[in-house]
């Protein structure tokens, strides 16, 4: 059986169909996650307040310190969304 020349371009059209919805998945869906972080930031400082506010001092500063972290790193993933768009 003999195959007809189109069958190499639409294996070649599918092949980068494919390579445009897996970058699709790797850019678009993981980099508009970036809030997530903004979400744990505010759950590890409602911790933290709670915790202040039982006076469990050293468990209040770790969650502060947590929550600090979770912010800085919502930050930057949003700068580097942000960024990617532009490119």
């Amino acid at each position: 059986m003999r195959f007809s020349p189109n069958t190499r371009t639409v294996k070649h059209n599918y092949f980068r169909q494919a390579s445009v919805k897996r970058d699709a998945f790797e850019t678009g869906m993981s980099r508009n996650l970036y809030w997530i972080w903004f979400v744990g930031a505010a759950a590890w400082f409602l911790d933290a307040a709670l915790s202040l506010h039982h006076r469990e001092l050293g468990s209040g500063l770790l969650a502060t310190v947590i929550s600090a972290l979770f912010l800085a790193a919502g930050m930057f993933f949003r700068k580097q969304a942000r960024r990617g768009g532009r490119s």
